[in-house]
């Protein structure tokens, strides 16, 4: 950990198992962004063995921090998004950094251009969409605070896939004043972060207009939905297209269709593609 580097980026990730993977996860980023730096949730569910391990891992790479406090972030339990807001509260006192970059211990960057794709913009996340009254009823009744949030602003309830949304450093900081309050550290049953930071970034931008570019960083490769209209990749496909990529570094064309880092690589050390990546960029685990 070093408090007296200026990062380019830091990457809020919350992970869940699998020290080798995370390692890798750390290596790559060191590999692809050597200017940046990463913020780790550990889920309050894990072992602790695995915690220790993370704090080895935390020690050892001197651009890796861990978030002290550990809430129970089980997929789709409702508290990942109090945990990105902790980790941006964290940030903005311990660390300091351009921007916050948010992903998942399944990602990997496959783009080195990412740290100087992000000046001069303050925020990036596609349009989110606006819930219908019915919907909006439904994440009331499961969260109270998301209604007393909205009913603050007058506001709508947004909806957005958060994996690649990077925030500039004065954006993460209102983010945290105008939310880190709000939100339930208990879980209350859905998928909190695909509602509350789209709904903060809305709201936010309706007092302040931000300089707002509506695209996700992060791609997914497993399913062909808009959020990959693109590519429209499955996995092995996505395996060959990033290969030919890499053969040819042609990163400056992945950069004209806003690609920095893919999603649901496999959690396995070995896994074609996340060996893929690793070869290409020339790094190797030291610790697990």
């Amino acid at each position: 950990m070093n408090s007296l580097v200026n990062y380019k980026i830091v990457f809020l990730v919350p992970i869940f198992e699998k020290e080798d993977c995370v390692e890798d996860l750390i290596k790559n980023i060191q590999a692809t962004c050597p200017n940046s730096a990463i913020l780790f949730h550990v889920n309050s569910n894990s072992n602790d063995d695995f915690f220790q391990n993370i704090e080895k891992l935390v020690d050892y790479y001197s651009f890796c921090y861990l978030l002290p406090q550990r809430y129970p972030t089980e997929w789709c339990n409702g508290v990942l998004a109090f945990a990105f807001l902790d980790m941006m509260k964290y940030a903005n006192e311990l660390i300091d950094f351009d921007y916050c970059y948010f992903t998942a211990s399944n990602s990997l960057v496959i783009n080195p251009l990412l740290e100087d794709a992000l000046y001069p913009y303050d925020a990036f996340l596609r349009q989110p969409y606006n819930l219908r009254d019915d919907a909006k009823i439904m994440y009331f009744n499961k969260d109270e605070n998301l209604k007393q949030y909205v009913d603050l602003y007058h506001g709508d309830v947004y909806n957005c896939f958060f994996e690649g949304m990077a925030l500039s450093k004065k954006l993460t900081k209102h983010f945290v004043d105008d939310a880190h309050s709000y939100a339930s550290k208990t879980p209350v049953y859905y998928c909190s972060e695909e509602i509350w930071l789209p709904t903060i970034l809305s709201n936010l931008n309706e007092k302040h207009n931000y300089n707002w570019c509506k695209e996700n960083l992060e791609k997914w490769s497993h399913f062909g939905d808009h959020v990959i209209n693109d590519l429209q990749l499955e996995v092995g496909v996505a395996r060959d297209y990033v290969s030919s990529i890499f053969a040819e570094s042609n990163y400056s064309m992945l950069s004209e269709i806003n690609i920095y880092s893919l999603k649901r690589v496999p959690r396995v050390y070995n896994d074609e593609l996340r060996t893929l990546i690793r070869n290409n960029f020339g790094y190797a685990n030291e610790i697990f």
